[in-house]
């Protein structure tokens, strides 16, 4: 119950509860043995609940010990130097790519004043690997992914194929209501297998980007208010 997923976990323990009670039948029809299978199916029903408590309980504590660290290197480090950057999104995909085990992603980015979206930057993919051709995020598979406001699972492909195990997930980048782009990444079947939580941590990565392009886009705004003060006084002054 500590490795399997929960779907695997229901369909293995519902064959051992029948493997159980066959037994106890047989036991009974031939040797006149009486094994009780109310006893045993009840201590293996409330294992199973037992184990996945821990196991939720465990997941949780990962998940928000890795955001909490998340925070803080935003905080602390990543917010002032990036704010400045010139290479802003290449230091958003090292960030992820250090932390989730994801095949390849690639960012969007929305343009100013309108629907329209660009890509930005990518990893082990390509710009011209992305198969969907609209760029309107109020069109499929974009707007479906802002309803959902969490990774969709995308039932085209997004990127172009390049292995048949690869599931492709499309992220949308929202703070405040706002829009502000877009992350799209490839997992394999294998590592969801190994961590389901990993889709919950891609949502929630999402959330801090998303919070972190809005505090940048304010801060350029500031930024060029200040510029535009000091440039009216030194023309003032000159």
């Amino acid at each position: 119950h500590q490795y399997l997923a929960f779907r695997q976990t229901i369909l293995l323990s519902a064959l051992l509860s029948f493997i159980f009670v066959l037994v106890a039948w047989l036991a009974l029809r031939n040797f006149y043995v009486w094994l009780p299978p109310v006893e045993l199916l009840l201590a293996q029903w409330l294992s199973i609940l037992a184990a996945w408590q821990f196991r939720a309980k465990q997941e949780q504590r990962i998940l928000d010990s890795t955001l909490s660290r998340l925070n803080n290197y935003l905080q602390d480090k990543a917010i002032p130097d990036m704010f400045q950057s010139d290479d802003l999104w290449s230091n958003i995909v090292d960030m992820v790519s250090q932390s989730l085990s994801i095949n390849r992603m690639i960012f969007l980015e929305r343009l100013p004043n309108g629907t329209m979206v660009q890509e930005v930057k990518a990893m082990n993919c390509s710009i011209h690997d992305i198969v969907e051709q609209r760029r309107d995020f109020k069109r499929s598979p974009y707007a479906i992914a802002t309803q959902e406001f969490k990774p969709l699972l995308l039932e085209k492909p997004y990127l172009m194929a390049v292995s048949e195990t690869e599931k492709q997930y499309l992220t949308p980048l929202i703070f405040g209501g706002e829009v502000l782009g877009f992350w799209a990444f490839g997992l394999e079947s294998k590592a969801l297998r190994i961590s389901a939580k990993i889709i919950a941590l891609a949502g929630a990565y999402g959330n801090q980007i998303s919070e972190f392009l809005y505090l940048r886009k304010e801060w350029q705004k500031q930024q060029s208010r200040q510029n535009q003060h000091l440039f009216g006084y030194l023309h003032y002054q000159a």
